[in-house]
């Protein structure tokens, strides 16, 4: 056994520990029958081996310089039962990065946390604040968690010149898997944000203990854009060249369109095929557009109608993913966008479509046949959760226009977030216990 302990009386103080002590160690919360309740002056002084503690819920005292100079000791548990925490007792404990003060503490002295250079995130778990000795966290350089209900904290941001950042103790979890490490892996650990909420980085050892490492990730830090399709090109559709005036009904979602046409079409082998709507009037040369078009609209549009009305239903299961709303078109030549009927979008399109207008302007060919992205960003609160439709009046240049082409999907780009959270080497590497990262938010 590495420690040693007085037992003479009711109650077990731990007092000294084996210098060679290395890697984690979890102090008993009995030894022979009795409750550990004290860690003694110098108990683990530079045992500097130790990379974590679990101090036990029956210790309410730290004594003085207890852990002084334990340099690779990076993740301790303090007991919920600590009410002091003595002078210089975590000093020059280098690799320390965060720590928990738990709400039982009453009294932290002088020099505690003095020369722990790696401690930047002390979390406060109670709403009245401890009475705090001179230079008890060590230089100024520390952010200090503290309830939001709570003002007491405050003073020390003026007089000891800490910063203090007021959380509430209920978090939401963000979609980002717990990550496990081990022996001084790298990490990159990525999240999906949303605007207006703050992100936290918290670390445990064991998914019990949760301590923030950083805090106040905003979305206005640099972002990567990750791209989910809601639906693609071969999405089930509904199409109708008009040939008179059916009013503006057609773009609500509830509007029936039983006797409009399938974009579909039956390949050679029989099989469905589903896609865009056009023409090509090319003889018996192969066309650009042709791998687009799923159902064929010559005989409608051509020398009689420039317009031909698409309905495109979907449904959404969680608004809460969504960032950026982006509708991608292939279009020769323009278009109108409607989104639970209201109006989002427009190419190349006079300001109120007519049923059978034409586009203002060519698009050639060439642009016509790849996808252009339309943001769609001002309108994401037309979106609901549930069914959904986007309705489109797509346009040719003219009613003898030789070609035409609209085919369509929607994305949805949600921020990512990413650090690097390199691990605190230690002299024991073998010994170093797992640890786990997540993302919570408020």
């Amino acid at each position: 056994n590495d420690l040693t302990y007085d037992a003479t009386g009711d109650t077990v103080i731990i007092t000294d520990c084996a210098k060679d002590a290395a890697g984690d160690l979890v102090i008993p919360e009995n030894i022979g029958g009795k409750p550990v309740t004290s860690i003694g002056d110098y108990a683990f002084f530079r045992c500097s081996s130790l990379t974590s503690i679990d101090i036990p819920d029956s210790v309410n005292s730290i004594g003085k310089t207890a852990f002084y100079g334990c340099h690779n000791l990076y993740w301790i548990k303090m007991g919920r039962s600590v009410t002091s925490i003595e002078f210089q007792a975590f000093r020059e404990c280098a690799s320390l990065t965060s720590i928990t003060i738990p709400e039982s503490v009453t009294s932290i002295g002088e020099s505690a946390f003095s020369g722990c250079a790696s401690l930047t995130s002390i979390t406060f778990e109670s709403n009245d604040p401890p009475t705090i000795g001179t230079r008890s966290f060590g230089s100024t350089n520390k952010i200090l968690y503290v309830p939001k209900s709570t003002t007491g904290y405050d003073v020390w941001a003026n007089s000891k010149g800490y910063i203090i950042n007021s959380i509430n103790p209920e978090f939401e979890y963000v979609d980002c898997s717990i990550i496990k490490l081990k022996d001084n892996e790298n990490i990159r650990l990525s999240f999906s944000g949303e605007s207006g909420k703050e992100y936290y980085i918290q670390r445990s050892c064991d998914l019990e203990l949760w301590e923030i490492l950083e805090g106040n990730i905003q979305p206005d830090e640099p972002i990567v854009l990750s791209s989910t399709i809601i639906f693609d090109e071969q999405q089930q559709k509904k199409a109708l060249v008009p040939t008179e005036d059916i009013g503006n009904d057609w773009i609500q979602l509830n509007y029936d369109d039983s006797n409009w046409l399938d974009v579909e079409s039956v390949s050679e082998d029989g099989s469905l095929l589903r896609g865009g709507v056009g023409f090509a009037s090319s003889g018996t040369r192969v066309d650009p557009f042709d791998p687009y078009i799923a159902l064929d609209l010559e005989e409608q549009m051509y020398r009689t109608n420039a317009s031909v009305y698409i309905r495109i239903p979907f449904t959404i299961d969680d608004l809460s993913e969504i960032d950026s709303l982006i509708l991608a078109a292939r279009t020769d030549d323009g278009f109108v966008a409607w989104l639970n009927g209201n109006k989002v979008q427009s190419f190349k399109a006079p300001d109120e479509p007519q049923w059978d207008s034409g586009a203002t302007a060519s698009n050639s060919d060439s642009i016509a046949q790849n996808l252009k992205e339309f943001s769609l960003d001002d309108h994401i609160d037309k979106l609901r959760v549930g069914q959904n439709i986007i309705t489109i009046q797509a346009l040719n240049k003219g009613k003898s226009g030789s070609d035409f082409l609209f085919s369509c999907n929607l994305l949805v780009n949600r921020r990512v977030y990413s650090t690097d959270y390199p691990l605190i080497n230690s002299t024991n590497q073998n010994q170093l216990r797992s640890q786990f990262y997540r993302v919570i938010s408020q």
